[in-house]
């Protein structure tokens, strides 16, 4: 029996939702262990980690540094990607009430980012 109160959701919706949940799992589970892995390194292999790559820096300072360069561009991907769900929920939401947006129809704020 179908819940009584809420409407079904439909197919494009869902859709969203799988791949909006597909990039958010798969942004964690690049960043969560590169992330844990940094402190664990540092633990358990000291001498590895403190060699010396080029000059002052070791290894322990070049993986530090990645973590900027990780964040950076999981969050330009996130913007990018959340710019294209933002056109896409306007555009859903104007086919299940039945209206029409400038964001609906590319237009509007999203472009002008």
């Amino acid at each position: 029996m179908e819940s009584e109160g809420k409407p079904a959701l439909s197919e494009d919706f869902t859709r969203f939702l799988r791949q909006k949940r597909r990039f958010l799992l798969f942004a964690s589970l690049l960043f969560l262990p590169f992330y844990f892995l940094f402190p664990v390194l540092i633990g358990w292999f000291p001498d590895q980690v403190n060699r010396a790559v080029w000059g002052p820096f070791s290894w322990a300072w070049l993986y530090a540094f990645a973590h900027f360069a990780l964040v950076w561009i999981l969050g330009l991907a996130y913007l990018r990607q959340a710019r294209r769900w933002d056109q896409r929920v306007h555009r859903l939401r104007a086919e299940f009430t039945g209206e029409s947006s400038p964001e609906a129809e590319g237009g509007g704020e999203g472009k002008s980012r």
